[in-house]
C-alpha cells in the first residue's frame, strides 16, 4: 500500500497548502476509496475497522496538506503529529489481516 505517499506526492515539490484538487485526485488516484469499500463488503468487522480507522487518518492528512502550512517530511513535527497516528494505524490493519491469514505470512 502505497497511499499515504501518493497522497503526500503533491507536497513534496511544493509548499502547503496545496490547491484541494490536486490533493483529492492523488487521494483518488491510489484507489484507496475502492480498497475500503471491498473491506466493508467481505472483511469481518474487526478488520474493516481497522481499515476505516487507517483511511480516516489518511483522509486526515489529505486535508491538512490542502488545507494548512504544514511541512511534509521527517523532519517537521506538525507532520509527525500528522502522519504518525497514520502509521500506527497502517500496522494495525497490517496485524489485523495477518491474523486473518495465520503464521504462514506473519514475516516480522
Amino acid at each position: 500500500m502505497r497511499y499515504g505517499i501518493e497522497v503526500r506526492q503533491p507536497a513534496l515539490s511544493r509548499p502547503t497548502p496545496i490547491a484541494r484538487s490536486d490533493v483529492v485526485s492523488a487521494f483518488r488516484s491510489t484507489g484507496v476509496i475502492a480498497a475500503r469499500y471491498e473491506l466493508f463488503l467481505v472483511a469481518p468487522a474487526g478488520l474493516y475497522e481497522a481499515g476505516r480507522e487507517a483511511y480516516d487518518l489518511l483522509r486526515a492528512l489529505r486535508v491538512a496538506i490542502a488545507s494548512t502550512s504544514v511541512v511534509v517530511g521527517d523532519e517537521s513535527v506538525e507532520w509527525q503529529a500528522l502522519h504518525t497516528p497514520y502509521d500506527i494505524s497502517l500496522r494495525n490493519l497490517r496485524a489485523a489481516m495477518r491474523g486473518l491469514t495465520g503464521p504462514a505470512f506473519d514475516q516480522d
